[in-house]
């Protein structure tokens, strides 16, 4: 196989030297010099012209030969035939790197749902119409103040809640379409009606569609559904809906109606079906309670939700009933409370002295108090009106955190989904750098082991670049393979490990073109550090020294 492929070097226009005792090797040769008597004696083929006068240089130059272009054509048949030839070699080396390189993906995987995807999600509720203000949600100068001067408080110190005076100037602003006073955080569990409810279906009564996504680490004993009221009404709720609801059939309950939105997994357990559509405008009748007794009470379903239960399933589900408009200063407009909010924003002085328009009589306290709403929902005509509105509201707001899709890009939360993105890239990048030198490690020996091939290819007269090329496309083919073998181990523990335990959400985004594409771009990083590792063994010192030992 040798003299085979030196003979294809021939035949490109290498001259090859060759010493030897073996008759046989000899019988390659074009031409043959004997040692006879001391002397070198021409017993096949013709004398060639006489060498130049340093002959006896090394036989590495700093400029090798020129090696033909027709030469250059085979080094992708050289470097696929050496793969082939040290498969076995490769296959150990790379069972250790291809777990690495698993157990990144997963690990960066994980990483990013749980940082940057988490914190977007959570604002997937609002649209790009809509601005929120919240009485109790203080921007990061406002509470950096307070930090310095010692004030503990989650007030302006101006108001509780908005007044109706603050939801009519916000009306009054141009481009806004409608103001809605919400209580942020704020759920009532039950109906319009005043019921409650509790369905609880146990493990046992679990239908077979609703089994199969039992979780091996955390499997259910049962399944509890609850009245959750809408938070806003059905007219602005598609621009807010603070739960993050992800509405897949029909639509949202009107208000003050029995109409309910239920959610995927309850379909599947009371109608059997995975057809959501079917059960749209059905009538459900459940047991509810009001004043310490249970009756039946007929509901129409109006949409359906997804819970994404094919990633894990919950102990508890909300019902969502009717949103019903509620008089919110009532339950604050009493001497407890003010007592209470008395008690609070007079811990110490600092306080205290922030909080007097709220607190220093009872008549100043129901003063701040104003609708009861903690909450300001604001829907813009267009998405073009949100920069300008956020400015207005702003100047009349200053210790207001402003939250909107306009926010999450350029505002103060742009500021804090920049910080995790980087804080996601500089970890990610230097795991995969470490990573990258673990691997080179792995494969010292066998690193060595091909710069010494390579030197050889080097005294033949190949050029620096040429073998540079071997090394980036024989690692590039090794990479590639790691990664998409690495690729398919990650799905196979999805789909039989993975997707069955309690933390399958965080790799519901594994094979996302953009989570793959970012993963490529750091195994990428590991090659490149494979490349240079082998790289910086071809010089001319070490190739000498390869060839004279």
């Amino acid at each position: 196989m040798t003299m085979t492929y030196l003979d294809q070097l021939r035949q490109q226009g290498i001259m090859i030297l060759i010493i030897t005792h073996d008759p046989q090797v000899a019988e390659f040769a074009d031409v043959v010099y004997q040692l006879q008597d001391q002397q070198l004696v021409l017993t096949k083929g013709s004398r060639p012209e006489e060498a130049p006068d340093d002959a006896s240089r090394d036989i590495i130059s700093a400029t090798p030969t020129t090696i033909p272009p027709a030469a250059k054509k085979h080094l992708f048949s050289y470097t696929w035939t050496n793969l082939r030839h040290t498969k076995r070699r490769l296959f150990f080396l790379a069972i250790p790197i291809i777990i690495i390189i698993s157990a990144f993906i997963l690990s960066f995987t994980a990483f990013r749902a749980s940082s940057t995807l988490s914190f977007k999600n959570s604002f997937g509720g609002i649209s790009e119409r809509a601005i929120t203000l919240d009485t109790q949600d203080l921007n990061r100068k406002t509470r950096a103040r307070y930090r310095k001067e010692g004030i503990v408080s989650s007030f302006d110190g101006k108001r509780i809640g908005f007044s109706q005076a603050d939801l009519t100037v916000a009306r009054k602003l141009t481009g806004v379409a409608s103001v809605t006073p919400f209580n942020p955080g704020g759920v009532n569990l039950y109906d319009f009606h005043r019921n409650t409810l509790k369905l609880t279906y146990l493990a046992a009564e679990f239908d077979p569609l609703i089994q199969r996504y039992q979780q091996l680490n955390n499997k259910l004993d049962e399944i509890t559904f609850e009245f959750n009221m809408l938070s806003t009404p059905q007219s602005v709720i598609r621009d807010f809906n603070e739960a993050n609801i992800d509405l897949v059939a029909g639509n949202y309950p009107h208000d003050r109606s029995d109409e309910i939105l239920i959610p995927d997994v309850l379909v599947l357990q009371k109608y059997h079906t995975t057809d959501l559509r079917q059960v749209l405008r059905k009538s459900m009748t459940l047991n509810v309670r009001k004043d310490r007794q249970t009756k039946k009470h007929n509901y129409r379903i109006a949409g359906v939700y997804n819970t994404d239960y094919a990633h894990g399933l919950s102990a508890k589900y909300p019902i969502y009933v009717s949103y019903a408009a509620e008089d919110e200063r009532t339950a604050y407009l009493d001497q407890e409370n003010y007592q209470y909010y008395r008690d609070l924003l007079t811990e110490d002085e600092a306080t205290a002295a922030v909080s007097q328009n709220l607190i220093a009589s009872y008549t100043q306290y129901e003063q701040a108090i104003g609708t009861g709403y903690q909450g300001m929902l604001i829907v813009a005509d267009h998405d073009t009106d949100v920069p300008r509105l956020t400015k207005q509201l702003q100047m009349k707001y200053p210790a207001y955190k402003i939250t909107s899709q306009e926010d999450l890009r350029h505002g103060e939360l742009g500021v804090i989904y920049r910080q995790l993105i980087w804080i996601l890239i500089g970890g990610s990048v230097a795991i995969a750098l470490i990573a990258g030198v673990l691997i080179c490690f792995l494969n010292k020996s066998y690193i060595n082991g091909r710069s010494r091939e390579l030197a050889i290819l080097y005294s033949l007269g190949y050029q620096r670049k040429d073998i540079f090329q071997v090394i980036a496309l024989e690692n590039g083919l090794l990479f590639g393979a790691y990664f998409l073998i690495s690729c398919g181990i990650c799905a196979l523990l999805n789909r039989f490990l993975l997707s069955k335990l309690s933390s399958a959400r965080l790799f519901i985004y594994l094979f996302a073109p953009e989570n793959i594409g970012a993963l490529f771009l750091l195994v990428v990083m590991m090659l490149l550090i494979s490349i240079l590792w082998g790289i910086s063994g071809v010089k001319q010192k070490n190739l000498k020294y390869y060839l004279n030992h």
